[in-house]
């Protein structure tokens, strides 16, 4: 036994009207609900403000603590620098090699690294370069 299924041709309009039961297509928001959105008033805020690296030299010196917030006198390590190093290969290039240890004795070579005499955490660094 064969089944027939009807056909029926579009109304006028260009529409079939076999379907009778259309599904519910959500009704998209509108122009008030998509632009105007209220803000959380309990939202937990969090501002986050850079201070600017404190102005160090090759001596220790006073400076405020951007990590304990205590004004103290820095204390200084000493790091090679790429001058230390260009002074050094100099040195060996021009025949002087038995002095090319004296720019890794000299700090006026190097980088001073300051850090705070009360924490000791890291403030800033002196670039004799």
């Amino acid at each position: 036994m064969q089944k027939q299924y009807a056909q029926s041709t579009p109304a006028a309009g260009g529409v079939n009207m076999n379907y009778q039961y259309a599904q519910a297509q959500p009704v998209p928001p509108s122009y008030e609900q998509a632009t105007h959105f209220q803000v959380p008033t309990a939202a937990n805020v969090v501002i986050i403000q850079q201070q600017a690296p404190p102005a160090v030299g090759p001596d220790p010196c006073y400076v405020c603590c951007p990590h304990c917030q205590v004004r103290s006198l820095t204390r200084i390590e000493y790091s090679p620098s790429v001058r230390t190093h260009c002074m050094a290969a100099l040195l060996c290039i021009v025949g002087l090699w038995c002095f090319a240890c004296l720019p890794y004795c000299a700090t006026s070579c190097m980088n001073a690294n300051h850090f705070c005499g009360h924490c000791n955490k890291f403030v800033g660094v002196y670039s004799s370069d």
